[in-house]
């Protein structure tokens, strides 16, 4: 476990660099705008909230994964919230551009790489996650996540990066691996 808290989960299938996990609730702060399609503003936005840029001006402990979702041409980032926050005690946020929300528990997919995160990168471990799905007949049910662990200055063979999607119709003897 690194220095920053992260959603709880257990791995339920380990494959090489792909994982099946079980994951708890969790809570985020989303950061969303029509005008910065490609988020580009959206760390140093969530930054700010968890630096006192909230309605309480308290300060919110950094944690990890930063996650990135892309839906109709609109990329989202987030920030997990520190678990010690139950979803009615999240701070307000300041910006009209965040808003607090939940991802549900539930199974993934993941599939981990490291490097500096390219679209290249992304694309190919993509390719490898869907096939790895497909072949195995799990239903996908959500958009896909990046998922980012480490901070720009990590050295790029050490970062963290993971591609994340929602599984449903998952039963306990389906997650038996041939």
């Amino acid at each position: 476990m690194g220095i920053y808290e992260s959603p709880k989960y257990s791995v339920v299938i380990k494959e090489k660099n792909i994982e099946i996990r079980l994951y708890e609730e969790f809570n985020i702060v989303l950061y969303e705008n029509p005008r910065d399609k490609n988020a580009n503003s959206g760390f140093n936005t969530l930054f700010s909230y968890i630096s006192k840029g909230n309605q309480k001006e308290e300060k919110i402990k950094m944690t990890v994964p930063v996650l990135e979702e892309e839906k109709d041409g609109l990329r989202t980032l987030s920030f997990v919230v520190p678990s010690k926050y139950s979803l009615d005690d999240i701070p307000a946020p300041k910006s009209s551009l965040i808003r607090v929300d939940k991802i549900d528990g539930g199974y993934f997919a993941s599939i981990r790489y490291s490097g500096i995160p390219t679209e290249r990168s992304y694309e190919s471990n993509l390719d490898k996650l869907v096939q790895f799905l497909k072949k195995k007949n799990y239903n996908i049910s959500s958009q896909f996540y990046r998922a980012y662990y480490d901070p720009p200055f990590q050295l790029p063979f050490l970062r963290r990066n993971e591609i994340l999607v929602r599984l449903t119709n998952i039963s306990k003897d389906r997650l038996i691996t041939k």
